[in-house]
């Protein structure tokens, strides 16, 4: 019995996702990339913006339009806040809000039953997106996700270790650590652990190339945390940060409880222990009461700090937030700061991209086509080569040899 995916938003979601899939090709059912001759569908959705939202729902529109007979099983944070309206919309699907997610399976099982004995292990991601933990404690005055998925909660290093142990068997090399708050890890586990220990655990495991960690909150990371990742091998060349603003002033409204002086400092002592890696940042443009000199306050930040690549989210009134009740400001105003950002993104991208001419690095092979393959190197980069069939998953070394455009370099295997 054929099924489909569909994940919107962050990276916890696609983790989502992976583990449900090796869990229903273990059962006989057979993941398929197209729509159409399949049995049913998921979708993991998302509701960190209304753009977000907004793009969920008209992709379950379209779906239900397109193919009106393969029903979908809809979960995630879209289906927590909306569950009753998308319901009415669409009542012949199956809604499971963030708090039935362990129960996915169970209802895939009573309402798509699966006679087949065979098992499948279809390649969903080049690399093996493990999430680590789930929700937040942290209120920040824009963000609606503590209330839908709840306080920070740590699933147990064993059951990690052996999802890992079952990604490199499959044939994974890259480990993408997900969560919602990553460096949260471990707080409420009963001994204590944390991020460090988590990648120490799985940097034991020899078929494990590369240890990436998707996003880190810099409310909790420190020298000493960045002195420490330093010494694990394993761990790519890529960190990104949620920074959120460079002006003080919109840091304390936003009870991000950090100051630009802060960010300033980890990115110092980062730059200093990884000089080669790729460095990015969120930042959300246009907060409610953001004038002239906090987004110029940002714009430094983002220019002279030694980062190398921004993640530029205009501001999204979420209903369910401190926020929504600010005076916003007008959306001319964040535009144009939006693309004043996206220009200073594109230069710091190229600027990067210039510096590792001539670099080589590992990468896995995530995309293959008759004119070319594409890698994605230990430092972040989407790297053009030759075609090299068969590879997809595997760990090559490339040489960066040129620019092709911001987001994309010209590379040969080596």
């Amino acid at each position: 019995m054929k099924f489909f995916v569909k994940s919107f938003g962050c990276r916890t979601n696609q983790a989502e996702l992976q583990k449900w899939i090796r869990n229903l090709e273990s059962r006989g059912y057979r993941y398929s990339s197209e729509e159409k001759n399949c049995r049913f569908g998921i979708y993991n959705t998302c509701s960190l913006t209304q753009k977000a939202e907004g793009k969920t729902c008209r992709n379950l529109k379209k779906h239900h339009q397109q193919y009106p007979d393969v029903p979908c099983v809809v979960t995630g944070c879209t289906v927590t806040r909306r569950e009753r309206k998308l319901r009415e919309e669409f009542p012949d699907y199956i809604f499971l809000p963030n708090s039935q997610k362990p129960h996915l399976i169970d209802s895939i099982l009573k309402y798509f039953p699966n006679s087949s004995n065979l098992i499948f292990s279809s390649i969903y991601r080049s690399r093996y997106f493990l999430k680590i933990q789930d929700g937040c404690n942290f209120r920040c005055s824009y963000c609606v996700i503590p209330s839908l998925r709840g306080k920070s909660r740590s699933i147990p290093m064993q059951t990690l270790v052996a999802e890992a142990k079952t990604a490199a068997q499959l044939g994974y090399r890259e480990v993408v650590l997900t969560g919602i708050n990553l460096t949260s890890y471990g707080n409420e586990l009963d001994p204590r652990e944390n991020l460090l220990d988590v990648i120490e655990e799985i940097s034991r495991l020899d078929l494990i190339r590369r240890i990436r960690i998707s996003s880190l909150d810099p409310r909790m990371v420190n020298f000493s945390f960045i002195k420490k990742l330093r010494g694990f091998p394993k761990v790519a060349q890529n960190f990104h940060l949620s920074f959120q603003s460079g002006s003080n002033r919109v840091l304390r409204d936003m009870k991000r409880y950090l100051k630009r002086s802060d960010y300033f400092r980890i990115m110092k002592d980062f730059t200093g222990f990884f000089p080669r890696a790729n460095f990015g940042a969120d930042f959300i443009v246009g907060f409610p009461g953001e004038e002239d000199r906090d987004f110029m306050d940002t714009m430094d930040l983002a220019r002279n700090s030694g980062l190398n690549y921004l993640h530029i989210f205009p501001f999204s009134p979420m209903e369910g937030t401190k926020a929504f009740f600010y005076s916003p400001v007008s959306n001319h105003i964040i535009m144009k700061r939006v693309r004043q950002m996206r220009d200073l993104n594109q230069r710091l991208k190229i600027s990067y991209r210039e510096r590792m001419r001539d670099t080589c690095w590992d990468a896995v092979v995530v995309q293959e086509r008759s004119s070319g393959c594409f890698v994605l190197t230990d430092n972040y980069l989407r790297v053009r080569i030759d075609r090299l069939p068969g590879l997809k998953k595997r760990l090559i070394r490339v040489k960066v040899k040129g620019i092709i455009d911001e987001s994309t370099c010209q590379g040969e295997w080596v």
